[in-house]
């Protein structure tokens, strides 16, 4: 039966409904529980608004624990700080942007954030700066990982590999299955890159009166997420880039996150010899 229809638009623009069912959610929830320490004792502090997957979560997840929420109507980062410090917090979910302000705010250090064994990011992965920053002055509790409105979440990075696996999306999720596959719907070889499928439990049905698109998404029961990735030799995902975005040159198909990793390099190495002379 269907639990809920949740409008994305991802990069395609226009809004598709997703149909989420109770077994989409509830293992969602489990995930939840077994992959981030949540449980009925937990506080949850929900800032994200919840027409985002993190927000939803932040909800949905802790009421099917019987844990207790609590809901900001809007994001206030020196209020965000002193509830987590006066309710003993232990669980809440920041985009990037609130993270950055929640850093900013005058004498952070007068809050007591002792109780949060779980920061989740939403959206964005953490820069190395800012993982490290959160760590230092927040908590060492962070999680990060890799997910989707169709697809609830697929991997997830924890709190100890934070920084050693920095820009990895981290190991797959119980229950969930997921291969690299080339256009045509092969698997890559080993340690190859290529488009992110997934199947499993967690996975979406479809889209709501939406044929075409979901023709588009889902093959022999995989679901394309339109993403690339690799998997290192530790069985870790590390997402490169988007399909639409790859350049063709040649007969070569290349990531403009590649070259923008690859032009950073040569930049941060010519500022080294520069700052040598």
């Amino acid at each position: 039966p269907i639990c809920t229809i949740v409008l994305t638009s991802g990069t395609t623009g226009f809004p598709k409904g997703v149909i989420r069912t109770h077994r989409n959610v509830e293992i969602g929830c489990l995930n939840g529980a077994l992959g981030k320490g949540q449980s009925e004792e937990g506080r949850e502090l929900a800032v994200v608004p919840t027409y985002y997957g993190s927000g939803r979560g932040s909800v949905i997840g802790q009421i099917f624990l019987g844990a207790t929420v609590y809901i900001l109507p809007s994001f206030d980062a020196e209020r965000t700080a002193r509830i987590i410090s006066d309710e003993k917090i232990t669980a809440i979910a920041m985009a990037p942007p609130m993270c950055r302000r929640l850093l900013q705010v005058p004498r952070l250090e007068r809050f007591d954030f002792r109780s949060l064994t779980s920061l989740r990011k939403a959206g964005s992965p953490f820069s190395m700066a800012m993982a490290s920053e959160i760590i230092a002055r927040v908590t060492p509790n962070i999680y990060q990982g890799y997910a989707s409105t169709e697809t609830g979440s697929v991997s997830l990075l924890r709190p100890h590999e934070q920084i050693s696996k920095i820009g990895s999306s981290g190991r797959l999720e119980w229950g969930v299955e997921t291969r690299l596959a080339t256009p045509e719907g092969d698997e890559v070889a080993h340690g190859a890159e290529g488009e992110i499928t997934v199947r499993g439990p967690n996975v979406c049905v479809g889209y709501y009166r939406n044929p075409d698109e979901e023709a588009k998404a889902f093959r022999d029961g995989w679901f394309r997420t339109g993403d690339i990735g690799r998997f290192d030799d530790e069985g870790y995902l590390w997402v490169v880039g988007r399909i639409k975005d790859m350049i063709k040159t040649g007969s070569i198909s290349v990531s403009p996150r590649e070259i923008e990793d690859r032009k950073s390099t040569r930049l941060n190495s010519s500022h080294v010899s520069e700052s040598r002379m």
